[in-house]
């Protein structure tokens, strides 16, 4: 599921768009069974309406408290909403839990890693290279790639590691990568995804 239309809180009360992704992961529960994200407080004996209610009751930054807990659920679509919903928020410290999740390679905490994770941690993610999925990796540093924030070197870096990464994910990202950039761009990370991309194409 896409919480596409959830915003940033600023953790002073107001739930806002902080409801609508936080409600959209109540309703997951029809989807998960009897492990899904309403079992916070009293679970089981709580109507879904009073579920959403309270939600709806709950301060932003104790909402962003429930969700991260849910990181930790054992369902893994309960877990993967979870990520998405911090990523979607920005939500910066759940970055050492997702960290952790993606080292025992859960595919969900791949792209919400490279949404949230301080770029300090960047080696510490690329280190794992080799000990996790190559699609997770691939997932978590295409993510990654995209940020505004990261300096020109690194970025090429990046390329060039999503480069020696074999599969479809790398290539994804890859290809993502060069279509969130202006058709002008003349950056040498571009022009190096876009050499992979067709040298991966040449080679089919």
């Amino acid at each position: 599921m896409k919480l596409r239309h959830a915003n940033k809180g600023d953790g002073r009360g107001e739930v806002g768009g902080d409801e609508v992704a936080f409600a959209a992961i109540a309703e997951q529960r029809h989807e998960v069974g009897k492990n899904a994200v309403d079992r916070f407080d009293d679970p089981g004996k709580v109507e879904d309406s009073q579920v959403d209610a309270d939600f709806r009751r709950r301060p932003a930054v104790h909402l962003f408290q429930v969700v991260a807990e849910r990181l930790g659920d054992q369902a893994a679509d309960v877990r993967a909403v979870a990520a998405e919903a911090l990523a979607t928020r920005g939500e910066r410290a759940s970055a050492p839990r997702l960290l952790a999740l993606f080292k025992r390679n859960d595919p969900g905490a791949a792209a919400p890693l490279g949404t949230v994770a301080p770029l300090s941690m960047l080696p510490t993610i690329a280190e794992l290279q080799g000990s996790v999925d190559d699609g997770n990796m691939a997932t978590a540093l295409g993510e990654l790639l995209k940020r505004q924030e990261m300096q020109e070197p690194t970025r090429l870096d990046l390329v060039r590691t999503l480069g020696r990464i074999q599969g479809a994910a790398s290539t994804t990202a890859l290809i993502e990568y060069i279509g969130s950039l202006p058709a002008n761009d003349t950056r040498k990370s571009k022009a190096e995804a876009q050499r992979l991309v067709d040298d991966r194409a040449n080679d089919r």
